[in-house]
C-alpha cells in the first residue's frame, strides 16, 4: 500500500538516488498489495534509467514483470497515460503490442461498419479515379481495417483508388492489407517497402505523388478514420462549385486513446470560411491530413525539399499549397477522426525535445516560403522564430541540419527507395 512509510522512502529514494533502485524494486515486490499508483514510482525509475544504462537490464526486466499482468486491468485514464509512458522507456516488444491492441478497441465509441455490407462504385472499361485517397500505415494492423472501412462506407459514387504504404511494418500490418486488397482489387494498390522510407529520412508519399491519378487527392493515415459519410462527396462537390480553390478542409474530432477523451477542433464557426492563399501560407491555421481534399497539384517533382527536413510535414504542406489557391473551410462538417496515440513519432517526444521541433519546423516553413518569395508568409514566420526560448547555438545547430538536409534533397530519386507495387 503506497500509505506504507517505508514504500514513501523507497520512492523518494528512487528519484534521488538511482544507486538503490535494487532495493526500492525489493520493497515494491514486497509490498502485501501493489495498487496502480505504484506505476508512478516505476515511472520515475524508468526515467534515470535512461541515464543510468548500466541499471538498465535489471530494473527494466523487474518494470516488466510489473507492468505485464497490470496492463490488462488498468482502465483508461491517468493511470494508463503513466503506463504507457514507462511501456515506451521500456521499449518491450510484446507490451507495445499489447497496449496497441487496447488502445485499438474502440467499437463502443466509434462502431464499425460491417465489412461484408461494404461496397464501392460501379467502375466502366477505362475507368479513371476522380480521387486518389492515400493512406500511410506502419504497424497498425489494429487499426488500419477501420480507416480502409471508412473509405468504402462514404457516399461517393465517382471512381476512386486507394494507395496504401506499408512502410516495413514489422507486425501484420501488410497480412491486413493484402486480406482488403482481395475484397476490392480494383480499387487498392499496395506500396511495399521493403527498407523503413522514414528512417532514412525519405518518405512514402513520394510513391503516392507519383501513381495517383485522381483529379483530387485526399488521405488518412492507419490509425486514424473518416466518420462522417458524406464527407468526400461535400469537398469535391465545395471545390466543383469553386474552380478557383485548390484544397478543402473541415471540423475534425480529437480523441485520446488513452484517455477516452474527444474533443472537436476547427469548428469555431457556422458558415463556410475562404481562407487566402497567403494566410495558408502563413500557416493561420494547420490543415489536419485526415480533413483536407485538394486539388492534383503538387508532384513529386514540385514538392519543397524543406518536406524532407522536420517531422511536422502537415504543416509544410498546408503552407506550400497556399502556393495553389486558397482553402474552403468547412467548420459545420466533423468529417473525420484524429486519434491522439502514443505510437506516433510526435506524442512520445519529451517536452524540451519537442520544442527543438517545432523550432526545426518553423526555420523550414520560414526557409521555403523565403525562398518563393513570399513575403507576408515568411515575416510572419521569421517573427514566430525569435520567441523561442532556445541557446543560441542550439538555434544554429538547427538551423544548420535543415540546410543540410534541403542540400540532399536535390539528389533525390524515386528509384533510391526500396519497394514493389501489389
Amino acid at each position: 500500500d503506497l500509505r506504507d512509510s517505508e514504500i514513501h522512502t523507497k520512492i523518494r529514494i528512487a528519484k534521488k538516488n538511482s544507486g538503490d533502485f535494487e532495493d526500492a524494486v525489493g520493497s515494491f515486490k514486497k509490498a502485501p498489495t501493489i495498487v496502480l499508483n505504484l506505476a508512478s514510482a516505476f515511472y520515475n525509475m524508468g526515467v534515470i534509467i535512461q541515464q543510468e544504462e548500466k541499471l538498465a537490464s535489471a530494473i527494466t526486466k523487474d518494470i516488466i514483470s510489473f507492468l505485464t499482468p497490470l496492463l490488462s486491468v488498468v482502465p483508461f485514464g491517468n493511470s494508463l497515460t503513466q503506463l504507457s509512458k514507462l511501456i515506451h522507456i521500456c521499449g518491450d516488444h510484446n507490451l507495445l503490442s499489447a497496449l496497441k491492441t487496447k488502445t485499438a478497441a474502440n467499437e463502443d465509441m466509434f462502431p464499425t461498419t460491417d465489412r461484408k455490407l461494404l461496397k464501392a462504385p460501379r467502375l466502366n472499361t477505362g475507368w479513371k479515379p476522380s480521387v486518389s485517397i492515400y493512406c500511410p500505415t506502419y504497424n497498425q494492423q489494429e487499426t488500419v481495417g477501420k480507416t480502409l472501412s471508412s473509405f468504402f462506407d462514404q457516399d461517393f459514387n465517382q471512381p476512386f483508388e486507394i494507395i496504401i504504404s506499408d512502410d516495413a511494418s514489422i507486425d501484420g500490418t501488410l497480412d491486413v492489407l493484402v486480406d482488403w486488397k482481395r475484397q476490392f482489387p480494383e480499387y487498392i494498390k499496395i506500396i511495399k517497402f521493403t527498407k523503413n522510407t522514414v528512417q532514412n529520412g525519405r518518405n512514402p508519399l513520394e510513391c503516392f505523388l507519383e501513381l495517383a491519378q485522381g483529379k483530387f487527392f485526399a488521405g488518412c493515415e492507419g490509425d486514424d478514420f473518416w466518420m462522417d459519410p458524406a464527407k468526400l462527396r461535400l469537398q469535391v462537390e465545395m471545390l466543383e462549385k469553386h474552380p478557383e480553390i485548390v484544397s478543402c478542409t473541415h471540423a475534425f474530432m480529437q480523441h485520446d486513446v488513452l484517455n477516452r477523451e474527444t474533443q472537436v477542433l476547427d469548428d469555431s464557426a457556422s458558415n463556410i470560411r475562404f481562407e487566402a492563399p497567403s494566410s495558408v501560407q502563413a500557416l493561420e491555421r494547420i490543415f489536419m491530413f485526415p480533413t483536407l481534399v485538394y486539388r492534383n497539384c503538387i508532384s513529386r517533382h514540385n514538392i519543397p525539399g524543406e518536406w524532407f527536413t522536420c517531422i511536422n510535414g502537415d504543416q509544410i504542406m498546408t503552407s506550400f499549397l497556399g502556393n495553389f489557391g486558397g482553402n474552403i473551410h468547412m467548420p459545420g462538417l466533423v468529417g473525420s477522426v484524429y486519434n491522439r496515440n502514443p505510437f506516433s513519432i510526435w506524442n512520445p517526444l519529451s517536452p524540451s525535445q519537442k520544442v527543438i521541433e517545432r523550432y526545426r519546423t518553423a526555420y523550414a516553413l520560414f526557409k521555403m516560403n523565403s525562398r518563393m518569395q513570399n513575403k507576408k508568409a515568411a515575416n510572419v514566420i521569421r517573427n514566430q522564430l525569435n520567441f523561442f526560448n532556445l541557446p543560441n547555438e542550439s538555434k544554429s545547430k538547427i538551423m544548420a541540419e535543415v540546410d543540410e538536409k534541403f542540400k540532399l534533397t536535390h539528389n533525390y530519386q524515386l528509384r533510391d527507395l526500396s519497394f514493389e507495387i501489389l
